[in-house]
Formats: structure tokens, sequence, C-alpha cells
């Protein structure tokens, strides 16, 4: 979706060159895990359909990477989204 009328933004989806990094990434055959730090909705069908996870860390603050790792350790095993999420 470009050319959003009305918005401080011109599209939700993932800038091209961290899309183009995901991709590289997926074709190594390992598993891919994306964690997004964004403070806004962002499309990311394309890693939606090819991740094996997607986890938004939001701005995690201080103590962010501590939480994201334990979170991908499986020391955390589920939370909460507080709001909905849209499909661009």
């Amino acid at each position: 979706m470009t050319g959003l009328q009305g918005c401080d933004v011109p599209a939700f989806d993932l800038p091209k060159p961290e899309e183009d990094l995901l991709e590289a990434v997926a074709t190594t055959g390992k598993p891919l895990v994306v964690v997004l730090t964004n403070g806004s909705a962002l499309g990311v069908n394309w890693a939606k359909e090819h991740a094996n996870a997607i986890l938004e860390a939001w701005y995690p603050g201080e103590e962010g990477g501590s939480a994201v790792a334990e979170t991908l350790q499986a020391a955390i095993t589920r939370g909460r989204l507080p709001l909905p999420s849209i499909r661009c």
C-alpha cells in the first residue's frame, strides 16, 4: 500500500532494504525469526508467509534485549498484544 493520503508515512510496508535482507537470510534455509522494533504498524506480509516466527518488540526499552532473548529461548511462553494488528 503506497501513497497514503493524510498520513505521515508514505506506506506501511517494511522498507525495501530490510525486506531484501529478510529474503536473503531466508535463502540460507535456516529457521527465520523476525524481531520488529518499531513504533507504528508495519506491513510484513512477506515475513508472515516465509518466516518461522515474528516477534513484535515495539520500543522495548532498557531491558528489551533481555526480554527478546528470553522470549526467543522460550523462557517467556505467552504474552498479549493489547491492540489489534492490521493487514496491508
